[in-house]
């Protein structure tokens, strides 16, 4: 079994291949809508927080659908921490996917308190929800030390 975080960044890969579909992906079972894409661009994978002299972790990315970004949440080791919306302008990403309408204004952060978090690895995933319902999971791991 692969470790997660080689899962999740085959799923990235997968929708950032994908990114150009416009239209319901057919399969067997029926249609589906195309999944957002995005990503977590820090925490980078594997950073260290010391709970001393950091007490929050800013985490922070982009995501686009065409069908538009009906929520985000935010979870720490499969616990709902929060929700959050997209409040930030993302030029790079409206250059690089200029195809989705709200490339350009498709960034969002947030601030984590660390300090109930148990020293050791933690998951922070975000989840974006597209107004067609198509979902796309984000993940990172952070290292909490003392």
């Amino acid at each position: 079994m692969l470790p997660k975080f080689f899962v999740f960044c085959a799923v990235a890969l997968s929708a950032i291949y994908c990114s150009s579909c416009s239209s319901p992906i057919e399969s067997g079972a029926g249609k589906y809508p195309p999944l957002p894409i995005g990503a977590i661009d820090s925490p980078q994978m594997g950073t260290v927080i010391s709970k001393k002299t950091q007490p929050v972790v800013s985490v922070a990315g982009w995501t686009v659908s065409h069908s538009g970004i009906s929520s985000l949440s935010v979870y720490v080791d499969g616990n709902h921490v929060l929700d959050t919306k997209i409040t930030i302008a993302r030029p790079d990403v409206q250059k690089a996917a200029p195809q989705y309408e709200h490339a350009g204004q498709s960034g969002w952060g947030v601030n984590l308190p660390v300090a109930n978090l148990a020293a050791g690895p933690h998951e922070i995933l975000v989840q974006a929800t597209g107004r067609d319902g198509g979902v796309r999971d984000m993940a990172t791991i952070i290292q909490v030390q003392p």
